[in-house]
């Protein structure tokens, strides 16, 4: 097959009837265009590897459901877009030009038997001597399923079979004495490894980069590694989860905004401006339609779907492949990005105060509420102050803005291994000579020296308890001006991941209260800042709700 005759056969399938997501059809003009143009920025295309990668897929067979002893059959997105240029493209130097597979793809599709039978031609037919392939997860359980899918390929494979013995947990290439084992998360014990090809299964999974980080790394004197990384979307509030970090950077490379010859890219979903409940979207997110994804599930799914709030984002992530803001979602993220502006003028403005300190350990926050400031809008802006001990450790667990937070000045370290109090008090009698600060109110928990500070000091001190009942009224008003566009913020990153965060519990009444352990991750600031609308709603009103039921103090 001529290099001309893969150009055809991509335009055949570019222009075949199955709706395509602007991602897919991104990828299919890269590959085009690489096989026009790449020689002039010293790429090589390999014909004979190329095909060579796909008829190793003719060895294997499937071992479960309808297809059960079938001969794997490859579908042309799995064949053109994904495995020939995998395999296909070289570098000047002889070098395999592609180190980087990220394939983002709805449940399936396929994704787990296309990733086996890759990690198996890389493990015994690719020729590397030592080979080294691990499936990568961050449960056993999750890294098992790739690695059991190629076991089973194996036994059902005679001429695979021949070669390599399987066991439990391992496989074992006899001639180039290779071996093919899953990983689950523990980056502790990654250490010394020298992989040729790893799959990373469900990216979206991995709560830090600590396992990828490893992974990519730990190649050696490899010359022809692969990183086979295997993903449905995720939860996108987190800009700094690892997950997120590839989907916008192959989102990027396929773009054209960023050039990177090493990653290869293949992303299918529902575009953003479509009905997801119109079934020809579902065929731009899923290209195995009609082949190993049910229509008629699809129809059960989205019905369910559209009678369920909750189920709404499920279905949109796993079977559409869309990034959603949240599990259980309260504010949206974009809503909240379109309230930043400018910092007004706010010397001498009344100011509300709302401190939540949470946990000497870890973040504390203070949030500062002005109503009314500019056009009759409410602006919010928030201090926080973490120990230097606990940023150290955040980043070893992968949470790196943490730095980059103290390095913007949005986040505020002090000294040891908890926080200091006195800073956070010298910081509110510093801004009360700025501001008219009227109120501060405060969760009890943690608060007792620093509150009796205040109290001593003259301000007003307002001991707001965490339960419904008290958090409640200025949730759901935070919520209301958030959505009528009146709440104005500076665009701090910190007080947006921990807007991200938000998961709340709502009773019968429709009440609804943050929930720390509920929420993915801090929600300090939040809650500062609720506690210090609840002061500026109720100021001046001693019949208020609050008073009336007993549960704020002043």
């Amino acid at each position: 097959m001529s290099k001309a005759t893969r150009i055809r056969r991509l335009k055949r399938y570019l222009a075949t009837s199955r709706a395509k997501s602007e991602l897919e059809v991104m990828a299919i003009h890269r590959q085009l265009e690489d096989l026009s143009d790449g020689h002039r920025r010293g790429l090589v295309w390999n014909e004979a590897e190329a095909r060579r990668g796909v008829s190793f897929f003719s060895m294997l067979r499937h071992w479960k459901g309808r297809w059960s002893g079938e001969p794997v059959k490859l579908e042309p997105f799995q064949e053109e877009i994904i495995i020939a240029p995998i395999f296909g493209w070289y570098r000047e130097d002889g070098a395999r030009r592609i180190t980087e597979a990220y394939v983002e793809l709805p449940r399936k599709n396929g994704k787990s038997t296309l990733a086996a039978g890759i990690a198996l031609k890389m493990f015994a037919a690719d020729g590397e001597p030592g080979s080294e392939v691990y499936s990568a997860a961050t449960k056993h359980a999750q890294a098992m399923i790739v690695f059991n899918d190629a076991k089973q390929m194996v036994r059902q494979s005679p001429e695979l079979a021949k070669r390599i013995t399987t066991h439990k947990w391992s496989m074992h290439h006899k001639k180039s004495q290779g071996v093919f084992a899953p990983l689950a998360s523990d980056e502790s014990n990654l250490d010394g490894l020298n992989s040729y090809c790893n799959v990373i299964d469900e990216l979206h999974q991995h709560k830090t980069r600590g396992v990828y980080d490893k992974l990519v790394t730990s190649h050696g004197s490899r010359d022809n590694p692969l990183d086979f990384v295997i993903t449905t979307a995720g939860v996108g509030d987190d800009p700094h989860s690892i997950a997120m970090e590839r989907h916008e950077y192959a989102e990027k490379v396929l773009s054209g905004v960023a050039t990177d010859d090493s990653l290869w890219a293949f992303v299918t979903t529902a575009d953003k401006e479509d009905d997801w409940t119109d079934p020809d979207v579902w065929a731009k997110a899923n290209p195995n339609l009609g082949v190993s994804v049910s229509r008629r599930f699809l129809v059960d799914q989205c019905n369910r779907a559209q009678h369920s709030a909750a189920y709404e984002n499920a279905f949109r992530r796993y079977y559409l492949n869309q990034w959603t803001e949240q599990a259980v979602r309260w504010l949206s993220v974009s809503t909240w990005d379109e309230l930043e502006i400018e910092e007004p003028d706010l010397k001498g403005r009344p100011c509300y105060v709302g401190l939540d300190l949470a946990d000497n350990e870890d973040l504390n926050a203070m949030a500062l509420y002005f109503p009314g400031v500019q056009g009759g809008d409410d602006y919010l802006k928030l201090h926080c102050w973490c120990p230097e001990d606990t940023v150290a450790r955040r980043m070893r667990e992968g949470k790196f803005a943490y730095a980059d937070w103290v390095r913007r000045g949005y986040l505020e370290k002090t000294s040891g291994s908890v926080t200091d109090h006195n800073a956070i008090l010298e910081r509110i009698y510093k801004l009360s000579e700025v501001y008219d600060v009227q109120q501060v109110a405060y969760d009890p928990f943690n608060a007792l020296m620093l509150v009796n500070a205040l109290d001593d000091s003259g301000f007003v001190v307002v001991k707001v308890l965490q339960q419904m009942q008290s958090l409640a009224p200025g949730t759901k008003e935070f919520e209301r001006r958030v959505l009528q566009g009146t709440i104005k913020h500076d665009g701090n990153p910190l007080l947006r991941w921990m807007i991200s965060n938000v998961c709340v519990d709502v009773n019968a009444n429709k009440d609804m209260r943050p929930n720390r352990k509920k929420s993915s991750e801090k929600i300090d600031g939040v809650i500062a800042a609720i506690m210090a609308l609840s002061r500026a709603m109720v100021s001046g009103d001693k019949s208020s709700v609050y008073e009336s039921r007993g549960v704020i103090e002043v």
